[in-house]
């Protein structure tokens, strides 16, 4: 999702200095000959981090980059393809498109390796829903007595039944 707060102030000496003691220096990741200077502070599960400015949680490569060129673009990707990379060198400006067409290039585009049980989200095994699927389909009990026998929500059964969910299989 693009950011799109617009900030009222400057960074400041004391914001880096704030900003760098969260980072270290890849002895395994690089770009270019020069190596990525990863996040060490807070990451959410995608290996993103994140950093606190002006009372937003942001992403700190885009704090980085704002800090070296002065300004916010909607989006900075990383040259390096290192998630927690905040090196400068690695970041560029890009668009929307731009950063579809890097994940395709870099083979990140591939959704069936997302699906089913592959996916870290998921629940369920495909063999679960080819169980749950016979049970739904045989019209013996409601989607809310399965979501309760199967402790899952009910709008879940009804995604599993409608297959807007586990369409693989």
């Amino acid at each position: 999702m693009p950011h799109r707060i617009t900030f009222t102030r400057q960074i400041t000496q004391k914001d880096k200095a704030r900003f760098m003691r969260h980072t270290s220096l890849s002895e395994t990741s690089s770009y270019n000959r020069t190596p990525c200077l990863e996040w060490t502070g807070f990451k959410d599960v995608n290996g993103y981090g994140g950093f606190q400015f002006e009372g937003y949680h942001i992403k700190p490569h885009r704090f980085a980059y704002a800090a070296k060129h002065g300004e916010w673009p909607t989006y900075v990707l990383h040259h390096c393809d290192n998630r927690a990379c905040v090196n400068v060198k690695h970041l560029y400006s890009g668009t929307q498109s731009d950063n579809m067409q890097d994940m395709i290039r870099r083979g990140r585009a591939n959704r069936l390796a997302q699906t089913g049980s592959r996916n870290h989200y998921a629940k369920r095994t495909e063999n679960e829903i080819i169980e749950l699927r016979k049970i739904i389909d045989s019209k013996l009990f409601s989607d809310k007595q399965i979501a309760n026998a199967y402790k899952m929500a009910q709008s879940g059964v009804g995604q599993i039944r409608r297959r807007t969910s586990w369409k693989h299989i």
